[in-house]
Parts: C-alpha cells; structure tokens; sequence
C-alpha cells in the first residue's frame, strides 16, 4: 500500500515505511517495502522514518481510558498516550507513506 499526501511539504516532512511483519528482516514484504521507501525518500529529498507496528505493545487500561477522557487545556498529557501520539505525529508528517503487511495463506491479516 503506498499512499502520497499532497501538498507543502511540513516541517518535520518524511517518507513514512510502516512493517508488521513478524518474520522482520526474513520478510519479503519488509524488504521490498524497504527498497521502496529508500527510494521514494531519495525521489522527494527527505529523511526516511520506519516503524514496526509488530513490535508495539498492546493498547493497556491506562491509554483507553486516556483516550476517552477530553484533553484538559494546559494539562500535561497522559504518558500513557506518549507512543500514540507519537505515532500520529508521524503519519500527520509524512509526505509519503508505504504500509507493508506479510501475506498468510494467499490472504492479508487483519
């Protein structure tokens, strides 16, 4: 899946590579998105930022609460949201973005 954003490019702008495979390095799916990303990133002049969503630890009690409790002006945000707004900050900069997913049995996970 390879999807541009259009427009300027933000501060902080980047080609986004997203893996979830668990096989990592050993993945088909991870290095051809790999090679993909490197050159797009070259194409566009930015720095490239990869993620492996296969790595990240599960929601926990504490960040769905977080999540479902309105954001207090001037509050220190809840640490328990520090990776997923993290993550958000990296797709709302990427100029690009490549999701890479493994195939099972002829068929991509959900």
């Amino acid at each position: 899946f390879l999807y541009f954003i259009a427009g300027r490019f933000m501060p902080g702008a980047h080609v986004l590579l997203v893996q979830s495979s668990p096989r990592g390095a050993l993945s088909q799916s991870n290095r051809l998105s790999q090679r993909l990303a490197e050159g797009l990133a070259k194409t566009f002049g930015l720095p490239l930022v990869a993620r492996d969503v296969s790595a990240l630890p599960a929601l926990s009690a504490e960040a769905i609460a977080a999540m479902a409790t309105a954001p207090v002006a001037g509050a220190t945000p809840s640490p328990a949201l520090a990776t997923s707004d993290e993550l958000a900050r990296e797709l709302l900069q990427s100029r690009a973005v490549v999701v890479a997913t493994p195939l099972h049995n002829l068929s991509v996970s959900v």
